[in-house]
């Protein structure tokens, strides 16, 4: 440092210079704290993860349940699913399910459902339905 400085910081009070390092702590602790409070919102105010899995899974249960199958049911894969916001937490949901009986013989059936996501992303609920063979 130059003599200036040195001078000049030599005239200073201890208990200014006390001070504004307290400041200057209170300042940068501030700030710290702001970034935590900042992130700490992030993380809980993010949305929830895209439709997926979960709500295909809550179709093909309601599939399922509303046809009589004569065997082994092959849904759709998730990459052939039509998935489909149509309010913020309201999905359409198109696919095929092919119904194979033991014997071999098969029917194919196509079915709309439309899924309604739960707030708290715990669960989700098929509101509509609609399953029409496929000849």
């Amino acid at each position: 440092m130059s003599s200036v400085q040195e001078q000049w910081l030599e005239a200073i009070d201890p208990e200014v210079l006390l001070r504004r390092r307290e400041r200057m702590a209170l300042a940068i602790g501030g700030v710290v704290l702001l970034l935590l409070v900042l992130g700490a919102a992030y993380l809980f105010n993010r949305p929830g993860p895209p439709p997926g899995n979960d709500v295909l899974g809550a179709a093909e249960y309601a599939v399922a349940n509303s046809i009589k199958p004569r065997g082994t049911l092959h849904f759709n894969s998730l990459e052939e699913a039509q998935i489909t916001q149509k309010a913020p937490n309201l999905y359409e949901v198109r696919g095929w399910v092919m119904d194979l009986a033991p014997t071999g013989e098969s029917q194919i059936y196509i079915y709309v459902a439309t899924v309604q996501r739960d707030e708290n992303r715990k669960s989700d609920r098929v509101r509509d339905i609609s399953v029409v063979p496929e000849y």
